[in-house]
């Protein structure tokens, strides 16, 4: 991201996320900051909705502007040299206001001296390719694709429209990704399967791995993750589906739409995860597990067989939400009867 404007007024601001400006709307805003760090002339946000969070959050704010539910607003504000902005969705108007200070660098068209685009690869006139890319035989790459410096992309492979690869992105044969995607630094979208089998010689023969990986429209893999490309078929990632860092995805998977797969998630091979899941950081997937839409998965849980009802889960062994707290609350008090008990006879046996 790169700044694009150094000041706007707040009304100015308001029109932007459909506001309404109470206090003084010509005050000059000279960009955005936090509640912990707040900045003369700057803007900041209050997600809470309760009387006294705002109140709190006010006094902490030297001459900012905040916006905040109006529903919410209390009648007696003290506003002092504060201006506030109210509308219905506080986050949603944040990201609204990013895009007026901020903006993408969109490196121009062409292919850069230093890259080596394969003759048969079909590279549009508005598609960017950046220093030490390798570009090899039969790739595709759609309309105003971008590929940072030393991207790789492998035979056969297809990028689609607007869609971004980071530097050191390795997309390897014949794998497919859709339009406006963001594959981030040093992520390798069709890595070979993890697949051996047992052999009298070898010990462990490789299976070969002759699938592909399929990323639908407005995915997004984080740094470092890997994809692996099916054994036979395709690993199939569904459309605005989201995969943070350090993420392992296994061959023959198929994720759906507008998952949340957290960071050092591992999905082994063949399972199957339904629309909507969230899988929080360092969950573990067994293989050939079903998880049906809906579900969220607590922090590192581990998910050894299929999960057919949608809801939260949590712990090891996995347990519904309401079981687990249950348990939880047991265990607690089940504790300190036990401490108590310690405690107790420590005390009759003193001298």
């Amino acid at each position: 991201m790169i700044e694009l404007s150094s000041a706007h007024a707040l009304q100015a601001i308001s029109d932007n996320v459909r506001g309404t400006v109470l206090g003084n709307a010509a005050h000059v805003i000279k960009g955005l900051c936090t509640l912990d760090e707040p900045k003369p002339d700057h803007i900041t946000f209050i997600r809470a909705k309760g009387v006294l969070a705002i109140r709190r959050a006010l006094k902490s704010l030297d001459s900012c502007a905040a916006f905040v539910i109006s529903q919410e607003l209390p009648t007696d504000l003290e506003l002092g040299s504060n201006s506030l902005v109210l509308v219905d969705d506080p986050h949603g108007a944040f990201l609204d206001t990013i895009s007026l200070f901020y903006g993408e660098v969109v490196p121009p068209a062409g292919v850069d001296p230093t890259a080596s685009v394969h003759p048969s690869a079909k590279v549009h006139s508005t598609a960017s390719v950046g220093a030490l890319c390798i570009i090899g035989a039969d790739v595709t790459l759609d309309a105003h694709t971008v590929l940072e410096p030393c991207v790789r992309v492998f035979a056969g492979a297809h990028i689609g429209e607007s869609t971004v690869l980071r530097t050191g992105v390795v997309v390897r044969e014949r794998c497919v990704i859709g339009k406006r995607c963001i594959i981030n630094d040093n992520s390798v979208i069709g890595a070979d399967g993890f697949g051996y089998a047992p052999d009298r010689v070898l010990g462990l023969r490789k299976v070969p791995q002759l699938g592909n990986v399929i990323l639908a429209d407005h995915v997004e893999v984080g740094s470092n993750s890997c994809v692996d490309r099916g054994a036979l078929g395709s690993t199939m990632v569904g459309h605005g589906t989201k995969i943070d860092n350090l993420v392992q995805v296994g061959h023959n998977v198929i994720i759906g739409k507008f998952c949340v797969l957290c960071g050092q998630v591992g999905v082994a091979g063949s399972s199957i995860i339904g629309d909507g899941v969230v899988l929080s950081g360092q969950v573990g997937v067994s293989d050939h597990v079903r998880i049906v839409p809906g579900v969220r998965i607590g922090g590192g849980a581990p998910v050894t067989e299929d999960v057919l009802e949608p809801g939260d889960y949590f712990g090891h062994p996995l347990l519904r939400s309401r079981e687990w707290h249950r348990h939880q609350t047991e265990l607690r008090k089940r504790m300190r009867r036990r401490n108590e008990a310690l405690k107790g006879a420590a005390v009759s046996t003193e001298p």
